[in-house]
């Protein structure tokens, strides 16, 4: 009786395929002592696979990816010295008080309004 082997992907495809990353950075390490990693890898080379672990490598989109939300990111003028300054934020309460471009324009202003008072 002969029985054909089967790769580590036919056993448990929820794993290379699904949504939880965690799984498919497991699925990716166990390509690694696959017996048809060359044959995947050269499908992967051949197909570019929109989604899962082929050969060891996550082709799952960046988007359904676990990470850090996107950063807010526009160009503005400092109230202090007028010079254009990128302000990144993730918070809409610190994207609001974002108005200098460094902490030197901040204590400028500061200290014109304490001059002042």
């Amino acid at each position: 009786m002969v029985t054909e082997a089967r790769t580590p992907c036919q056993e448990d495809p929820e794993a290379w395929v699904g949504d939880d990353a965690k799984l498919r950075a497991q699925a990716a390490v166990e390509c690694l002592t696959c017996p048809m990693l060359k044959v995947c890898a050269a499908a992967a080379f051949n197909e570019t696979p929109e989604f899962g672990v082929w050969a060891g490598v996550d082709y799952t989109p960046a988007a359904s990816k676990p990470g850090p939300k996107p950063v807010k990111s526009e160009p503005k003028n400092c109230a202090e010295c007028n010079r254009t300054f990128q302000r990144t934020y993730h918070s809409s309460t610190q994207w609001e008080s974002q108005r200098f471009c460094s902490n030197r324009c901040r204590g400028l202003q500061q200290a014109r309004k304490d001059v002042a008072a």
